[in-house]
């Protein structure tokens, strides 16, 4: 007897959970049983409470698995699931009633989404840090090619410098935190989808940048050199002007 009971307070309990009852009435229905008493008129307490509880959510059902899929939707939006992917959730797009069984698929998928966005937290929060790096490293590059910064004075100038110094630390930052991003995103889709961000595959842009990087650097290089030998030039013809006596 004792086992069928905690069977139906489990129940009971589960109905609760999926139904959202007021807490009001949970304690209600707790105050009206005994606790620990094994008496015939608690177990028809807990049958009336259970039948009642069966009835609504049957009655309700519809309206509980539409807020599921609402729920799934800002969920595969805030984790940017392709569409492809949402299209495999096949309860989602039934075109029938729904009844107790797609609802108990819906928060089945609820709940797996919420786990997986509890397990994405540290790689967002890491792919977020890594996009502020980049963006201030593009700011202090922009900064680092004005010469006449370097004789600019006042409080302002001392500012700038101020935040240059800061942000070349910062950016300092960035190629551990790329390789460790790396590391945990080839071990992240070793069992699961790809991370993306704005629609993208994180993985991809980060070999994008990389490779942009690379052009960036060798655009550099190539415009230091052609500097150089302008400036060569222009002390070579200097010097002949000079032979000449011109």
């Amino acid at each position: 007897r004792l086992a069928n009971l905690s069977a139906l307070g489990e129940e009971i309990s589960l109905l609760w959970e999926r139904l959202g009852v007021a807490e009001a009435r949970q304690l209600e229905f707790r105050g009206a049983v005994k606790t620990g008493a094994l008496a015939r008129a608690t177990f028809a307490l807990g049958e009336r409470e259970r039948d009642k509880l069966r009835a609504e959510l049957a009655e309700k059902c519809g309206d509980l698995v539409g807020r599921a899929r609402a729920r799934l939707d800002a969920l595969w939006d805030e984790m940017q699931v392709p569409a492809a992917d949402r299209r495999k959730f096949a309860p989602y797009h039934a075109t029938t009633p729904p009844d107790e069984a797609a609802l108990a698929a819906h928060e089945t998928e609820v709940a797996r989404l919420e786990e997986r966005k509890e397990q994405l937290q540290p790689l967002l929060k890491l792919i977020e840090r890594r996009e502020e790096l980049l963006l201030e490293r593009t700011a202090l590059s922009a900064l680092q090619k004005d010469p006449g910064r370097l004789l600019r004075r006042g409080p302002g100038a001392a500012a700038e410098r101020k935040y240059e110094n800061e942000a070349m630390r910062r950016v300092k930052q960035l190629p551990k935190l790329t390789e460790k991003l790396f590391e945990k995103l080839v071990e992240w889709e070793a069992t699961e989808s790809p991370v993306l961000r704005d629609g993208l595959r994180y993985l991809d842009k980060m070999d994008d940048d990389k490779k942009q990087a690379a052009e960036e650097k060798a655009a550099e290089r190539q415009a230091k050199k052609l500097a150089a030998t302008a400036r060569k030039q222009k002390l070579k013809d200097h010097n002949e002007l000079v032979c000449t006596g011109v």
